[in-house]
């Protein structure tokens, strides 16, 4: 069987519900189901942006779309592999893999997103902001021509995708909703920015914040920032040049059971850092943080709202920090109609 190189192959994810798109009105045929010239525009790449080492691309409909080089190329070689392998030679652990590296770094696109149309703009048009997990991505295939070849999901495909088989009636004339495409192109820049610092994986950390403080688990987003940014702050000040190691008679203490050096206990290592530093002019913020993340897991303490804001704003002064980005995060609650 031969492997078409030519063909384009993403994981994407929708940002926002099925009345959000593009085109000027979404026509039916008289059947019910979109008509040609929509689906056309709803599978027209509005964006694309490519880099050393990936794509991505947004269409009419919204759906974003990435496409990593390093993880294609594995999961080609692997299935050139299987196709000549008998089965108790093949080989899956890329193709079990990939998913879950997707979902990492399309959540930290769908976090940049969230940050994008509130980031000097106090926009707020995705405002039903959720997690991505491995059922709510799916998989596209383009041609060389740019165009759409064919798309599968994990679970159950979401309406925007069912609408583009033709799998699902338009029961009813939707209001369209656009995004300001800037909305896209900022948060890609910014996705590339943490891309080349190796920091995809802390914002995808800062998408699992926002999720679990819009579903006012508040106890989970302290617990994490903390985790996420205590992480970083023990290397970081190591790499700093301080001394981040228990000292007993001259010798750096060892677990006895492992070996390793043991740390110093965080807030002591904050309050080495000297005046002038970043850490410095955050001490009483991370202690903050720090405090209320013990009084949830010693205490069974429940933080309010204000004070899982507050963790989140930290955890983005600290991303800021180590990215150079000045991005924000909107820490408001849901919106919502009342339930009848």
């Amino acid at each position: 069987m031969t492997v078409d190189r030519n063909i384009t192959k993403y994981f994407g994810f929708w940002p926002a519900p099925p009345n959000y798109f593009e085109p000027a009105e979404l026509s039916t045929n008289s059947e019910g189901y979109i008509s040609d010239s929509t689906k056309s525009q709803l599978l027209e790449k509005i964006v694309e942006i490519e880099r050393p080492g990936w794509k991505i691309a947004v269409t009419g409909d919204y759906l974003c779309m990435l496409h990593l080089d390093e993880i294609e190329s594995a999961l080609r070689a692997e299935r050139e592999h299987n196709q000549s392998a008998d089965i108790a030679n093949l080989r899956l652990g890329v193709s079990r893999s990939a998913r879950f590296e997707y979902v990492e770094a399309l959540s930290a696109l769908n976090f940049l997103l969230f940050c994008a149309r509130f980031t000097g703009r106090g926009d707020y048009t995705i405002h039903d902001y959720f997690e991505l997990t491995t059922w709510l991505i799916s998989r596209f295939h383009y041609g060389s021509d740019g165009l759409a070849i064919k798309g599968g999901a994990f679970s159950r495909p979401p309406q925007q995708q069912l609408r583009r088989i033709r799998a699902l009636k338009v029961e009813a004339p939707q209001d369209r909703f656009p995004i300001d495409l800037n909305v896209f192109r900022d948060a890609i820049s910014y996705w590339e920015v943490l891309y080349d610092a190796d920091l995809l994986s802390t914002a995808s950390v800062g998408s699992k914040l926002i999720s679990e403080h819009r579903k006012e688990d508040f106890r989970a987003c302290v617990g994490l920032t903390w985790f996420e940014i205590e992480k970083w702050l023990t290397p970081f000040a190591e790499h700093a040049g301080l001394n981040v190691y228990q000292y007993r008679q001259g010798n750096v203490r060892r677990d006895r059971r492992t070996g390793q050096p043991m740390y110093k206990m965080i807030s002591t290592v904050i309050d080495d850092f000297p005046e002038g530093t970043w850490i410095y002019a955050n001490a009483d913020d991370l202690r903050n943080v720090a405090w209320l993340r013990n009084q949830v897991a010693h205490k069974g303490y429940m933080p309010s709202r204000p004070e899982s804001a507050n963790a989140i704003n930290v955890f983005m002064r600290v991303l800021n920090f180590r990215s150079g980005l000045c991005l924000r995060a909107d820490t408001n609650p849901t919106p919502t109609s009342g339930v009848s």
